[in-house]
This record gives C-alpha cells, sequence and structure tokens, in this order.
C-alpha cells in the first residue's frame, strides 16, 4: 500500500510511540520502588494491573502501525499450530488402530472403510477451521482505536492514581509525581486524538494480512465465473459442476451438474434468470440452468471446442471462438442455444462493446493482420483495425474499459504494456509500460483508469492507468489464477484459481472506488493451454 509521509502522520506516530514508551518508564519506576526500603513496595495486583496494561497498549500499537502485519502472522501462527495439532491428533487415531488390526488380524476391511468415513470428516472439519483462519477477520481502524482506549489508556489513568494513593500512603507522601503527571497528561491526550481518529477511520477496514474471503466449495480448478445478480457470482470447475455463490455471506446457494469431471470452459449470464455454460472440451458442450431452480434448460453439442467465450451484457447472446483449423467466430441465442450469425476470423480474445452493438477480437499471433478489429454486430462487416504501439508482441489478456473503450495487455520483450483504446481511433490514447514483468491473463476494468491484473507469482495487483502506478498488490492464491470480475456494490475483486478457491479481495481498503455507471464485462478465456 502507498503511504505519504504527511505532518499529521509523524505528529500520529510520535504521540502514539511517547505514549507507549512512558507507559513502560513507570512500570519500571513502579516495580523498581522499595529496592531500598525507603518507599515501601506497591501491592503486586497493581503491578500486574500496569504490565497488563503496558502489554495491551504495545499489543494495539503494534496492529495499527504495521497495517495488519502483526495480526497477520499471528493469525498464521496460530493456524499452523491447530494444523499441526489436528495432523498429530489424525496420525494417532490412525496408527493405534491399524495396530490393533494388524496385531490381531481381525476387521481390516470394515476398520478401512471406518476410516474412509472418519477421514472425510476430518477433512470437511479441517477445511471449516481453515476457512476461518485463511479468511481472517476485518476490524475498522476507528474500532482498534476504541480498543486501544479501553485496554491501554483508560487503565493507565486508573492505575496512575492507585500507585500515587500507594506511594503517599507508604510515604506520607502528598501530591502526585512528575513522571506520574506526564503518564496523565499524554494518556488523556492520546484518548482525545483516538477518539478523533476513531471517529475519522470508522469505516477504514484493516484486514489480517490478505483481507480476502476465501470462498471454498470446488474440489478441482475453478476456470470461470459471472456475475448473475447483486452480490451473487457463479463459478465453474473441472470438478465437473457450477455453484451460485453469495459473496456477502459465503455461502453456496445453488449446485448445477455439468455432467463431466473432466469440464472446461466458460459460464456466461443469459438474462436475469438463467446462465450458460460452454466447454473447451467435450465436442463444444453448451447448457443452459435456470439460476433459481438449478435445473439444466438444454443441452447441445457445437462439434468443436470453444476458444474463448464472452457474453452479452443484457444476456441475450453470447460469442464463442473456435479451437483448430476453423477460424470463426459465432454469435449465439441464450434462449434456443442457435447459431445468429458467424464471423470469419481467428480470436484468441473477445470483448463486446458499444451496448453490444459491435465487438473486438484479436488474436496472439504476431502478424500485421492480427491486430486488434473491431466489427459491427449485425452485419458481420470489419468497421476498423487498430494499432498497438509495438508490432512484435504477444497479447494475453483484454476487457472492457466503460461502454465504448477497452485495455489491451500484450508482452513485448520483458516487459508488459497496458494500452486503452476507444472504439472511435486507431491508436491507443494511453500506454502504460509494466518493466521487467509479465501479467497473465486475465485484467478487468475497476473504475476510472483503475484496473486489476493477475500475475505468475498468483498475485493480482491494482492500478492506475494514468499515472501508470500499482497502487497495491494481493496475495493469496497458492496456483494459477484463471479469471478476475469486479463487484462494483461491494467494492471488490472476485478471483478463481487452480488451487479450488475462490477469492474476494475488498480493494477499498487500500483506496477510494470512483462511483461510475460504466458497465465492466470481465474478460473470459478457456486456461487449458495453461493447464
Amino acid at each position: 500500500k502507498a503511504r505519504v509521509c504527511t505532518a499529521a502522520a509523524f505528529l500520529t506516530s510520535l504521540i502514539a510511540d511517547a505514549d507507549v514508551a512512558t507507559d513502560w518508564v513507570y512500570f519500571f519506576e513502579i516495580i523498581s520502588r522499595g529496592d531500598d526500603g525507603s518507599e515501601g513496595i506497591i501491592p503486586t495486583w497493581i503491578q500486574v494491573f500496569q504490565l497488563v496494561s503496558c502489554i495491551c497498549g504495545t499489543i494495539s500499537w503494534i496492529a495499527i502501525s504495521s497495517d495488519g502485519r502483526f495480526m497477520e502472522w499471528c493469525r498464521k501462527t496460530t493456524w499452523w499450530s491447530i494444523r499441526a495439532s489436528f495432523y498429530i491428533i489424525k496420525i494417532i487415531l490412525y496408527v493405534i488402530p491399524d495396530l490393533m488390526i494388524r496385531c490381531f488380524s481381525c476387521g481390516r476391511f470394515e476398520m478401512g472403510d471406518c476410516w474412509i468415513d472418519f477421514d472425510k470428516a476430518f477433512d470437511e472439519l479441517l477445511v471449516e477451521v481453515n476457512t476461518y483462519f485463511t479468511d481472517g477477520f476485518r476490524i475498522s481502524s476507528g474500532g482498534l482505536l476504541m480498543v486501544g482506549i479501553i485496554t491501554e489508556d483508560l487503565p493507565q489513568i486508573i492505575v496512575t492514581f492507585l500507585v500515587e494513593d500507594a506511594i503517599g500512603a507508604l510515604g506520607d507522601k502528598k501530591g502526585i509525581s512528575n513522571r506520574a503527571y506526564l503518564n496523565l497528561v499524554l494518556a488523556i491526550f492520546d484518548i482525545l486524538h483516538k477518539l478523533a481518529a476513531a471517529w475519522d477511520d470508522r469505516n477504514l477496514y484493516i484486514g489480517t494480512g490478505t483481507g480476502a474471503q476465501t470462498l471454498y466449495g470446488h474440489t478441482k480448478s475453478v476456470h470461470s465465473l459471472v456475475r448473475v445478480g447483486l452480490n451473487k457470482i457463479v463459478s465453474v470447475s473441472t470438478d465437473g459442476r457450477a455453484r451460485l455463490w453469495d459473496t456477502v455471506k459465503g455461502r453456496i446457494i445453488k449446485t448445477f451438474e455439468l455432467g463431466e469431471q473432466s469440464w472446461h470452459g466458460t459460464v456466461v449470464k443469459a438474462g436475469d434468470d438463467k446462465i450458460v455454460t460452454v466447454s473447451s472440451n467435450l465436442h463444444g458442450q453448451i447448457k443452459t440452468f435456470n439460476v433459481e431452480s438449478g435445473e439444466c434448460i438444454k443441452t447441445i453439442f457445437s462439434g468443436s471446442n470453444a476458444k474463448c467465450t464472452v457474453g452479452s451484457e443484457n444476456g441475450n447472446f453470447f460469442l464463442t471462438s473456435k479451437q483448430g483449423d476453423t477460424n470463426e467466430i459465432t454469435r449465439w441465442d441464450t434462449i434456443t442455444l442457435e447459431p445468429i450469425q458467424r464471423y470469419p476470423k481467428r480470436a484468441d480474445h473477445l470483448i463486446i462493446l458499444n451496448d453490444d452493438q459491435q465487438f473486438v477480437s484479436v488474436s496472439n499471433s504476431f502478424g500485421e493482420d492480427d491486430n486488434p478489429t473491431l466489427w459491427d454486430m449485425t452485419t458481420g462487416n470489419q468497421i476498423q483495425h487498430f494499432n498497438t504501439k509495438h508490432k512484435n508482441r504477444h497479447i494475453v489478456a483484454m476487457c472492457n474499459h466503460g461502454t465504448n473503450s477497452f485495455l489491451l495487455a500484450y508482452w513485448h520483450g520483458a516487459d508488459t504494456y497496458i494500452e486503452m483504446f476507444t472504439i472511435d481511433q486507431t491508436e491507443p490514447i494511453e500506454t502504460m509500460a509494466m518493466e521487467g514483468t509479465h501479467i497473465d491473463s486475465p485484467i478487468t476494468s475497476v473504475s476510472g483508469n483503475q484496473f486489476a491484473t493477475c500475475h505468475e507469482d498468483c498475485s493480482v495487483a491494482l492500478w492506475d492507468l494514468s499515472i501508470g502506478t500499482r497502487l497495491c498488490t494481493y496475495e493469496g492464491h497458492t496456483s494459477w489464477i484463471n479469471d478476475i470480475v469486479y463487484l462494483r456494490e461491494k467494492r471488490s475483486i472476485v478471483t478463481v484459481s487452480n488451487d479450488h478457491t475462490m477469492k474476494v479481495w475488498p480493494i477499498s481498503i487500500h483506496f477510494e472506488v470512483e462511483d461510475s455507471s460504466d458497465q465492466e464485462i470481465s474478460y473470459k478465456t478457456d486456461v487449458e493451454d495453461s493447464l
């Protein structure tokens, strides 16, 4: 997360540091009293009270100053400790029965069946625990400041008066010491400062590390996802299932059976109440499902596997491009699953623009004829070609960026270039170079000049095209990321991966997303080549 050092930030840090430091100085003064026998000893319970207050204040200070990284370390340590304990228990519960079976040669097969059931239940329990610890939890920065006031500052004021009263009773001393005055002043000032900051930061959330919500439900690689309603997403996987998710509750609402365990492909929206799954294998299997009932309405086989698929914004049709020797783009009706029109062109990437009236196709080839091409959806005519800055390039991704513009990502040498085009200009209006890095498809537009990219190291990055700057990086996936969409209502981006998971990343933690009426359609691609 990019940070700017300001006078206010410096003052805030100075106040917090001074307050924690004086708490500890005062504690060591308390425990050192009475060593010479002159002033008596402060009661032990007061010393413990002061120690607990100092520890709580220090933890709160570390948690805020590290932007959640300290909580992430604690979370990881706790998770790995619990995970290790689980596996020790599992080994013990397996080894003891197995030794009994081997020694007494009785009931091996029945025990084996019981073990399979136990192993399944154990793994399900581990997944539930892992979900909590992987997701972590979110607490607002304002909430954390209030915890600091309750656990550190208020106890400091109380313990200061208790200590000074005990010293006065033991040594006939009147008033309070200068160190007590300093401790009280800093504690009161810190309370006022935290109250003001807590109000300002009440909606600024600190995540425990990744800050992502991880959704578990697929048992194999997750290939594609699509928005189907407010905070609702459908994901499809090679486990032969599509699942409808509530991203707010993190729960599975409905499961759709695709019928094949080795399914590869894409899911697109078909109006308000249907989805269409398009396979890149299985002879081009295409299925339509009712979202509410989960019922498969229709199944066809197009006879050719789809290289890539993209759905229209209104859900009335979708485009596919064929794999193999035939270079052809087909427009399909989402209700009848009948082809509407064919366009003679090879395409590795497709997007739909201008209120579903036009689309752009491009291939990964290096020829002059393989520049992005704008098509008229109805007439099937090529309107114009777009010229990239570099000719010898490898296009890796493309996505909508509003109604009449799009982003194109390609490799040139060791660098990745992002270029923005509009449908009325053949040259890019914005270009950004990511030096020394290669991104992997897909990418998605977020808002204004901001967009998200997926990288070879399984991370997700947010960028600002106008200033050419990486705003922040998210890490959490452990394998190739296959698809990404932006949820405007949740101010989050959602990714799916070969690690069998879907992650919801709250991007509003890092920067303010502009409100925009632009419609985003996430780029869809088959990932069979990457597998």
